[in-house]
């Protein structure tokens, strides 16, 4: 019998203990360990040993997921030339150049849409704060009523009396 099955089948001898005895007995059981036992806290000999792992053939180490690689693929430099000079972008870059062209030039709605959904999740695309207009005042109403008058000759005698029948609710209106 090998030293980690004889480790096992202590560690399962002495769970089954632990289950079937009294609380007096368990303490007495318990009294012999180094640390305490239960959920989460199984008896040190049938722990993973330091640099010994539960899952042998699990991912190995190093070994990159699919945002790692992703991001490192459009991350890295490539040479494009354009107005006949060379320069360095990144692949991102050229992608983004290369779908705002599309977008532009070709008319290419669903170019179009991805940039707008790219331009809404970036920010690009909040909304402009409306401005209120300030309330209108007698000020305000007597400048416009003088505007009036320059324009149509009228005497502010007339005005008046077009802003009293407005106020009445008269329908009258000037020509």
């Amino acid at each position: 019998m090998s030293k980690n099955n004889k480790k096992t089948r202590e560690a399962l001898d002495l769970k089954r203990r632990l289950q079937e005895a009294t609380p007096d007995e368990r303490a007495i059981l318990l009294e012999g360990l180094s640390y305490e036992v239960g959920f989460g806290k199984p008896p040190r000999s049938s722990q993973f040993q330091p640099g010994q792992s539960g899952n042998p053939r699990g991912r190995p180490q190093g070994s990159k997921n699919l945002v790692t690689i992703l991001k490192e693929e459009l991350e890295a430099p490539i040479v494009i030339s354009g107005n006949g000079k060379r320069r360095k972008a990144t692949k991102w870059q050229v992608a983004i150049r290369q779908q705002v062209h599309k977008a532009a030039a070709d008319k290419d709605t669903k170019a179009f849409a991805v940039l707008a959904d790219l331009a809404r999740r970036t920010g690009q695309l909040e909304a402009v704060p409306t401005v209120q207009a300030p309330p209108i005042d007698d000020r305000d109403l007597a400048a416009v009523a003088e505007l009036v008058r320059l324009y149509d000759g009228s005497t502010p005698e007339e005005e008046d009396s077009l802003v009293k029948n407005d106020d009445r609710g008269d329908q009258e209106t000037c020509s």
